[in-house]
């Protein structure tokens, strides 16, 4: 899936090699979410997410814009934990 604009936007991707088990493997990718405070939009983002029951979430980066925004973004990653249980993990790079 592809979240762009705290919109989810299915896409599917055709890999001629893929193992059979991975077969319909559920990926969130989110990133640049650059949070400054607490959103209504990330309410939604992590409800949609969650809606769309992911086998893994994958968070590559970005999490801030400035020094300080470090507390509000911790949070909301803390909230993607707790709300969002994929049977493969979360999983996060910064």
């Amino acid at each position: 899936m592809f979240v762009f604009g705290g919109l989810i936007d299915p896409l599917d991707i055709c890999l001629p090699d893929l193992p059979s088990h991975l077969i319909g493997l559920r990926i969130a990718h989110l990133s640049d979410l650059h949070v400054t405070g607490r959103r209504r939009r990330h309410d939604r983002l992590l409800a949609d997410v969650a809606r769309a029951r992911p086998d893994v979430v994958l968070l590559t980066g970005d999490y801030i814009t400035a020094k300080g925004d470090e507390p509000p973004a911790v949070e909301l990653l803390h909230r993607f934990c707790d709300d969002i249980r994929p049977r493969h993990g979360i999983y996060g790079v910064f």
